[in-house]
Protein backbone atom coordinates (compact mmCIF):
# COMPACT_ATOMS: atom_id res chain seq x y z
CA UNK A 1 0.00 0.00 0.00
CA UNK A 2 0.87 3.53 -0.67
CA UNK A 3 1.06 6.15 1.50
CA UNK A 4 0.31 10.19 0.54
CA UNK A 5 2.12 12.82 2.24
CA UNK A 6 0.79 16.34 2.10
CA UNK A 7 -1.56 18.60 4.55
CA UNK A 8 -3.83 17.20 7.24
CA UNK A 9 -6.72 15.85 6.73
CA UNK A 10 -8.13 16.84 10.14
CA UNK A 11 -6.86 19.26 12.14
CA UNK A 12 -7.91 22.80 9.69
CA UNK A 13 -11.04 20.85 8.83
CA UNK A 14 -12.99 20.18 12.41
CA UNK A 15 -13.98 23.35 12.67
CA UNK A 16 -17.26 23.04 10.44
CA UNK A 17 -18.38 20.25 13.27
CA UNK A 18 -21.09 21.47 15.62
CA UNK A 19 -22.34 20.50 18.58
CA UNK A 20 -25.80 21.16 17.91
CA UNK A 21 -28.66 19.10 18.17
CA UNK A 22 -29.56 19.64 14.51
CA UNK A 23 -26.20 17.68 13.51
CA UNK A 24 -27.43 14.50 14.45
CA UNK A 25 -31.16 14.81 13.50
CA UNK A 26 -32.63 14.00 17.10
CA UNK A 27 -35.56 16.01 15.92
CA UNK A 28 -36.54 13.65 13.20
CA UNK A 29 -36.79 10.15 15.78
CA UNK A 30 -39.87 10.30 16.07
CA UNK A 31 -41.19 11.73 12.81
CA UNK A 32 -38.93 9.02 11.08
CA UNK A 33 -41.56 5.60 11.65
CA UNK A 34 -43.00 3.12 9.19
CA UNK A 35 -42.66 2.48 5.84
CA UNK A 36 -42.48 6.45 4.58
CA UNK A 37 -39.13 7.35 6.24
CA UNK A 38 -38.12 4.00 4.68
CA UNK A 39 -38.87 4.87 1.36
CA UNK A 40 -37.38 8.52 1.68
CA UNK A 41 -33.88 6.92 2.75
CA UNK A 42 -34.03 4.51 -0.05
CA UNK A 43 -34.77 7.44 -2.55
CA UNK A 44 -32.10 9.81 -0.73
CA UNK A 45 -29.98 6.93 -1.32
CA UNK A 46 -30.81 6.74 -4.98
CA UNK A 47 -30.51 10.27 -5.52
CA UNK A 48 -26.56 10.07 -4.02
CA UNK A 49 -25.78 6.96 -6.38
CA UNK A 50 -26.74 9.70 -9.28
CA UNK A 51 -24.59 12.39 -7.69
CA UNK A 52 -21.56 10.48 -6.66
CA UNK A 53 -21.77 9.56 -10.65
CA UNK A 54 -22.25 13.14 -11.86
CA UNK A 55 -19.28 14.15 -9.35
CA UNK A 56 -16.93 11.76 -10.97
CA UNK A 57 -18.06 12.56 -14.30
CA UNK A 58 -17.22 16.46 -13.88
CA UNK A 59 -14.10 15.56 -12.55
CA UNK A 60 -12.73 12.87 -14.38
CA UNK A 61 -9.14 14.02 -12.98
CA UNK A 62 -9.91 13.60 -9.42
CA UNK A 63 -7.34 10.28 -9.30
CA UNK A 64 -4.14 12.92 -9.71
CA UNK A 65 -5.49 14.83 -7.14
CA UNK A 66 -3.63 15.41 -3.42
CA UNK A 67 -5.85 13.56 -0.84
CA UNK A 68 -6.11 17.27 0.75
CA UNK A 69 -7.46 18.81 -2.34
CA UNK A 70 -10.05 16.30 -2.28
CA UNK A 71 -10.68 16.62 1.43
CA UNK A 72 -11.21 20.16 1.11
CA UNK A 73 -13.65 20.42 -1.57
CA UNK A 74 -15.80 18.18 0.96
CA UNK A 75 -15.24 20.26 3.44
CA UNK A 76 -16.10 23.32 1.66
CA UNK A 77 -19.94 21.37 0.87
CA UNK A 78 -20.19 20.38 4.74
CA UNK A 79 -19.69 23.89 5.85
CA UNK A 80 -21.59 25.11 3.27
CA UNK A 81 -25.17 22.82 4.75
CA UNK A 82 -24.96 20.89 1.68
CA UNK A 83 -24.48 17.66 2.72
CA UNK A 84 -25.57 15.90 -0.35
CA UNK A 85 -22.57 17.30 -2.91
CA UNK A 86 -20.00 16.53 0.62
CA UNK A 87 -20.70 13.08 0.68
CA UNK A 88 -20.61 12.62 -3.09
CA UNK A 89 -17.37 14.77 -2.55
CA UNK A 90 -16.21 12.21 0.20
CA UNK A 91 -16.80 9.23 -2.40
CA UNK A 92 -13.96 11.16 -4.93
CA UNK A 93 -11.74 10.75 -2.18
CA UNK A 94 -12.48 7.68 -1.40
CA UNK A 95 -12.26 6.30 -4.66
CA UNK A 96 -8.86 7.58 -4.75
CA UNK A 97 -7.63 5.54 -1.91
CA UNK A 98 -9.39 2.48 -2.79
CA UNK A 99 -8.34 2.52 -6.17
CA UNK A 100 -4.55 3.70 -5.67
CA UNK A 101 -4.27 1.64 -2.46
CA UNK A 102 -3.07 4.92 -0.55
CA UNK A 103 -2.89 5.50 3.16
CA UNK A 104 -3.56 8.56 5.01
CA UNK A 105 -2.79 8.98 8.93
CA UNK A 106 -5.67 11.22 9.83
CA UNK A 107 -8.24 9.18 7.22
CA UNK A 108 -10.12 8.46 10.28
CA UNK A 109 -11.12 12.22 10.54
CA UNK A 110 -12.99 12.16 7.05
CA UNK A 111 -14.56 9.46 7.95
CA UNK A 112 -15.95 10.89 11.32
CA UNK A 113 -16.66 14.10 9.01
CA UNK A 114 -18.84 11.67 6.12
CA UNK A 115 -20.49 10.08 9.05
CA UNK A 116 -21.97 13.74 10.37
CA UNK A 117 -23.30 14.53 7.03
CA UNK A 118 -25.21 11.08 6.95
CA UNK A 119 -26.50 11.86 10.32
CA UNK A 120 -27.97 15.67 8.82
CA UNK A 121 -29.05 12.92 6.09
CA UNK A 122 -30.87 10.88 8.30
CA UNK A 123 -28.83 7.72 6.44
CA UNK A 124 -28.18 5.80 9.98
CA UNK A 125 -26.74 2.61 8.42
CA UNK A 126 -23.93 4.71 6.68
CA UNK A 127 -23.29 6.88 9.39
CA UNK A 128 -23.25 3.69 11.70
CA UNK A 129 -20.26 2.16 9.33
CA UNK A 130 -18.07 5.12 9.15
CA UNK A 131 -18.24 5.72 12.65
CA UNK A 132 -17.21 2.34 13.53
CA UNK A 133 -14.68 2.97 10.67
CA UNK A 134 -13.24 6.12 12.30
CA UNK A 135 -12.89 4.78 15.72
CA UNK A 136 -11.24 1.99 14.38
CA UNK A 137 -8.37 3.81 11.96
CA UNK A 138 -8.29 6.47 15.09
CA UNK A 139 -7.29 3.44 17.55
CA UNK A 140 -4.46 2.34 15.06
CA UNK A 141 -3.26 6.19 15.36
CA UNK A 142 -3.49 6.62 19.02
CA UNK A 143 0.61 6.12 18.82
CA UNK A 144 1.55 9.24 16.32
CA UNK A 145 -0.98 11.38 17.54
CA UNK A 146 -2.45 11.01 20.86
CA UNK A 147 -4.72 14.39 21.25
CA UNK A 148 -5.94 14.26 18.14
CA UNK A 149 -7.04 10.79 17.98
CA UNK A 150 -8.33 10.43 20.99
CA UNK A 151 -11.03 13.60 20.76
CA UNK A 152 -12.19 12.12 17.24
CA UNK A 153 -12.29 8.89 19.06
CA UNK A 154 -15.02 10.12 21.50
CA UNK A 155 -16.57 12.34 18.91
CA UNK A 156 -16.66 8.96 16.58
CA UNK A 157 -18.30 7.43 20.15
CA UNK A 158 -21.18 9.68 19.92
CA UNK A 159 -21.89 9.44 16.57
CA UNK A 160 -22.11 5.68 16.40
CA UNK A 161 -24.84 6.34 19.69
CA UNK A 162 -26.65 8.80 17.30
CA UNK A 163 -26.38 6.18 14.41
CA UNK A 164 -27.92 3.68 16.99
CA UNK A 165 -30.49 5.66 17.94
CA UNK A 166 -31.82 7.01 14.35
CA UNK A 167 -32.14 2.66 13.83
CA UNK A 168 -34.23 2.44 16.78
CA UNK A 169 -31.42 -0.05 18.61
CA UNK A 170 -32.04 2.04 21.74
CA UNK A 171 -30.02 -0.20 24.17
CA UNK A 172 -27.07 -0.60 21.94
CA UNK A 173 -27.01 3.27 21.63
CA UNK A 174 -27.36 3.81 25.57
CA UNK A 175 -24.38 1.46 25.87
CA UNK A 176 -22.36 3.45 23.62
CA UNK A 177 -22.77 6.36 25.43
CA UNK A 178 -22.51 5.09 28.46
CA UNK A 179 -19.10 3.84 27.07
CA UNK A 180 -18.32 7.47 25.56
CA UNK A 181 -18.91 9.10 28.94
CA UNK A 182 -16.20 7.13 30.54
CA UNK A 183 -13.47 8.57 28.07
CA UNK A 184 -15.19 11.73 28.62
CA UNK A 185 -17.28 12.67 31.43
CA UNK A 186 -17.97 16.51 30.00
CA UNK A 187 -19.39 15.33 26.88
CA UNK A 188 -22.58 17.17 26.49
CA UNK A 189 -23.25 15.31 22.87
CA UNK A 190 -23.14 11.98 24.87
CA UNK A 191 -24.94 13.12 27.76
CA UNK A 192 -27.86 14.44 25.57
CA UNK A 193 -27.58 10.85 23.52
CA UNK A 194 -27.92 9.06 26.90
CA UNK A 195 -30.93 11.22 27.70
CA UNK A 196 -32.21 10.41 24.53
CA UNK A 197 -31.96 6.59 24.83
CA UNK A 198 -32.91 5.48 28.08
CA UNK A 199 -36.23 7.76 27.02
CA UNK A 200 -37.09 5.79 24.15
CA UNK A 201 -36.59 2.69 25.96
CA UNK A 202 -38.69 3.94 28.69
CA UNK A 203 -41.09 4.64 25.94
CA UNK A 204 -40.98 1.44 24.31
CA UNK A 205 -41.31 -0.05 27.72
CA UNK A 206 -44.52 1.74 28.92
CA UNK A 207 -45.82 1.13 24.73
CA UNK A 208 -44.85 -2.73 24.75
CA UNK A 209 -43.05 -2.24 21.62
CA UNK A 210 -39.92 -3.63 23.50
CA UNK A 211 -41.39 -7.12 23.91
CA UNK A 212 -41.83 -7.36 20.28
CA UNK A 213 -39.17 -9.43 18.30
CA UNK A 214 -38.86 -9.31 14.62
CA UNK A 215 -37.25 -12.92 13.58
CA UNK A 216 -37.55 -14.92 10.32
CA UNK A 217 -38.96 -17.83 10.21
CA UNK A 218 -36.63 -21.08 11.39
CA UNK A 219 -36.29 -23.71 8.41
CA UNK A 220 -36.46 -26.56 10.78
CA UNK A 221 -39.68 -28.76 10.88
CA UNK A 222 -41.91 -27.49 13.90
CA UNK A 223 -41.62 -30.86 15.48
CA UNK A 224 -38.13 -30.45 15.37
CA UNK A 225 -37.87 -26.94 16.98
CA UNK A 226 -36.90 -26.56 20.84
CA UNK A 227 -37.55 -23.77 23.54
CA UNK A 228 -33.67 -23.52 23.49
CA UNK A 229 -30.78 -24.65 22.20
CA UNK A 230 -29.57 -27.30 24.60
CA UNK A 231 -29.56 -30.85 23.72
CA UNK A 232 -32.30 -31.48 26.74
CA UNK A 233 -34.94 -28.54 25.84
CA UNK A 234 -38.46 -29.46 25.55
CA UNK A 235 -39.98 -30.06 22.12
CA UNK A 236 -41.69 -27.02 21.20
CA UNK A 237 -44.62 -28.83 19.70
CA UNK A 238 -45.16 -29.68 23.78
CA UNK A 239 -46.57 -26.19 24.34
CA UNK A 240 -49.85 -24.78 23.15
CA UNK A 241 -49.77 -21.90 20.51
CA UNK A 242 -52.91 -20.15 21.64
CA UNK A 243 -51.15 -19.43 25.23
CA UNK A 244 -48.25 -20.16 24.92
CA UNK A 245 -48.89 -22.65 27.83
CA UNK A 246 -47.64 -26.52 28.31
CA UNK A 247 -50.00 -29.14 27.11
CA UNK A 248 -50.14 -30.63 30.41
CA UNK A 249 -49.03 -29.80 34.22
CA UNK A 250 -45.49 -30.90 35.48
CA UNK A 251 -45.33 -32.07 39.07
CA UNK A 252 -42.44 -30.52 40.79
CA UNK A 253 -40.27 -33.41 41.00
CA UNK A 254 -40.27 -33.50 37.02
CA UNK A 255 -39.62 -29.37 37.53
CA UNK A 256 -36.75 -30.19 39.41
CA UNK A 257 -34.99 -33.24 38.08
CA UNK A 258 -36.28 -33.95 34.92
CA UNK A 259 -33.84 -32.24 32.33
CA UNK A 260 -35.92 -32.70 29.27
CA UNK A 261 -39.08 -30.92 30.91
CA UNK A 262 -37.33 -28.75 33.73
CA UNK A 263 -36.33 -25.82 30.88
CA UNK A 264 -40.21 -26.10 29.51
CA UNK A 265 -41.42 -25.51 33.41
CA UNK A 266 -38.28 -22.46 33.70
CA UNK A 267 -39.92 -21.00 30.97
CA UNK A 268 -43.72 -21.29 31.53
CA UNK A 269 -43.34 -19.40 34.72
CA UNK A 270 -41.29 -16.45 33.06
CA UNK A 271 -43.68 -16.11 30.85
CA UNK A 272 -46.60 -16.18 33.31
CA UNK A 273 -44.89 -13.64 35.42
CA UNK A 274 -44.52 -11.37 32.68
CA UNK A 275 -48.00 -11.81 31.03
CA UNK A 276 -49.82 -11.84 34.69
CA UNK A 277 -47.32 -10.97 37.34
CA UNK A 278 -49.34 -12.58 40.10
CA UNK A 279 -50.04 -15.77 38.72
CA UNK A 280 -47.69 -19.05 38.77
CA UNK A 281 -47.27 -22.05 36.92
Amino acid sequence: EGAEDGEGLGEADLAFESESEEDYGLDDFELEEGTDAEERKQHLRGQLVYLVREFMKRDPGYLRKPLSALNKEAAQFQKGGDDMSAVAAYSKLFAKVTKNRLTHPELYVTHCNRASAYLNLGLHEEALWDSMKCMQLAEKALNRNVELASQIFVKAHAKKGFALLGMERYRAASAVFDKGLKMDPFSKDMKRGLEEAQRMILEDLLSGKSQRVKALPSNRDYHAQKITMQPYSAPLHKIRTEDMLPHQLLTPFQAENDYHVKDTYNYMTVQGDIRMPKCHY
